[in-house]
């Protein structure tokens, strides 16, 4: 019987299971072309090397979210290069992020707008980029998704835990997850019960505030530890890339990564309101509210990012498959086929991210002989750590930058400047006079090597 089931369950869902090879087959041809990772992903490492060393390697940067960290330190902690295993994470994170896209929209559509929504989202050239960047949105976005499953099949107490997971993992996923709150209430206040669904779903969550508070207590001597340093330097206002004065386009990330399949987002969003669906207030609660909060909110806060609209891509995908799914079978499958061409187009003028400083210094046999992988350094990115066992930060300005390398000289056998990544004047003058100069390059930014 249950090899029955599993026969009936892989041939009902045999589309979802081709999208995830071929999703899988395009992540294997990209890899070599962005395997570098990006600064902030960097930063989690460091992160997650010093919390599982207690503190005594790396660099604890307070305002990054502990979710990531952790889940990263636990597989370094085993031994793992976290390049190679925080690679794998996001690719997991993203297949379970297409899977849950589509078995979301099955349980509140129907099979065919749950194809065609893991098409859209299977395609999506941001999705496909940012999935080897060791950033905290695809692994966010998978415990969100994870936790509105859970939640549409009433089982609020697993909705609770993940809920709470996403937000440990990336903060603003807190406003993805206020509209679940807000129909709970709705249905209390309609149906003038379901109490204990909202209980169930809060319990866990408040079970990790409180682990949370202590945790920022024990660490920081602050019930709320950097989330308020965090809340307060926040840049309010807008300054977009592209678009200037709060642009309802934002970055122009909209058009330019969903490209034609913007107009069938507001067509679905059109017939939501029009039509008769059975699981309509669901939806609007669970899939078009979160997306409108979280999408408000990028547009007050000042630093505007392409990255930032990830968690919303899912969302997007559900209400355009929905849109997409009322017109003719033969245009929806032209139309179908055009986003995916022009995705894969896309990805093939980002920038390639392989050759970087970092994975060339690291197979630079004569600089690793001076600067040993167990040595501690100085760099002024934090892709260092990812190579290096132990580094410290020194980046910012020039003043501050020696206040602080001045206290940890003694200790760092050499230092990795990358203009780049370094503001102002780096002050080269004063750090020949305990360093030499081992290595130096013009490649795009001027790379510097320097060791005792």
């Amino acid at each position: 019987m249950d090899l029955f089931r599993l026969q009936k369950k892989l041939k009902d869902n045999s589309f979802l299971f081709l999208l995830l090879i071929v999703f899988l087959a395009i992540w294997i041809a990209l890899y070599s072309h962005f395997y570098q990772p990006f600064w902030d992903g960097a930063v989690y490492i460091s992160n997650a090397k010093n919390i599982f060393s207690y503190g005594e390697i790396a660099y604890w940067e307070s305002v990054r979210p502990i979710g990531w960290p952790i889940i990263l330190g636990v597989f370094w902690k085993l031994g793992a290069d976290l390049l190679v295993i925080g690679k794998i994470l996001e690719l997991l994170f993203s297949i379970g992020t297409i899977s849950l896209v589509y078995l979301i929209s099955k349980q509140l559509f129907n099979k065919k707008i749950a194809d065609i929504a893991a098409v859209i989202i299977t395609f999506n050239s941001l999705f496909i980029f940012w999935t080897f960047k060791l950033y905290t949105s695809i692994p966010a976005t998978f415990f969100f998704l994870l936790s509105l499953y859970f939640f549409t099949r009433k089982q609020n107490v697993y909705a609770g835990i993940f809920s709470f997971i996403a937000v440990m993992v990336r903060y603003p996923i807190i406003f993805l997850i206020v509209p679940l709150e807000i129909y709970l209430l709705y249905r209390i206040f309609k149906q003038k019960k379901n109490l204990l669904s909202l209980v169930y779903y809060n319990i866990p969550i408040l079970l990790g505030i409180i682990a949370f508070f202590i945790f920022n207590h024990y660490k920081y001597s602050s019930w709320l530890g950097p989330v308020y340093v965090l809340i307060s330097s926040t840049g309010w206002g807008s300054s977009p890339l592209f678009f200037p004065n709060n642009s309802l386009l934002y970055l122009g990330s909209f058009p330019l990564f969903l490209h034609i399949m913007l107009p069938f987002l507001f067509f679905g969003i059109y017939l939501l309101f029009k039509e008769k669906l059975k699981n309509k207030e669901e939806i609007i609660f669970l899939i078009l509210l979160p997306l409108i909060i979280l999408y408000a909110f990028f547009q007050i806060i000042s630093m505007k990012d392409e990255r930032y609209i990830l968690p919303l891509i899912p969302l997007i995908a559900i209400i355009s498959a929905y849109g997409l799914s009322k017109i003719r079978p033969s245009v929806r499958k032209t139309i179908l086929i055009a986003y995916m061409l022009i995705s894969i187009g896309l990805l093939m003028i980002f920038p390639a991210t392989h050759h970087m400083f970092f994975p060339d210094m690291a197979q630079n046999q004569s600089i690793v002989e001076r600067c040993p992988f167990d040595a501690k350094i100085a760099a002024s990115t934090p892709l260092a750590v990812i190579y290096w066992y132990d580094y410290f930060p020194f980046f910012s300005s020039r003043e501050e930058a020696m206040t602080r390398f001045s206290e940890v000289m003694p200790d760092v056998q050499c230092v990795f400047h990358t203009s780049c990544d370094f503001t102002g004047k780096f002050p080269e003058d004063i750090i020949l006079e305990e360093y030499e100069l081992i290595y130096q390059d013009e490649n795009y930014c001027r790379n510097s090597v320097y060791a005792k």
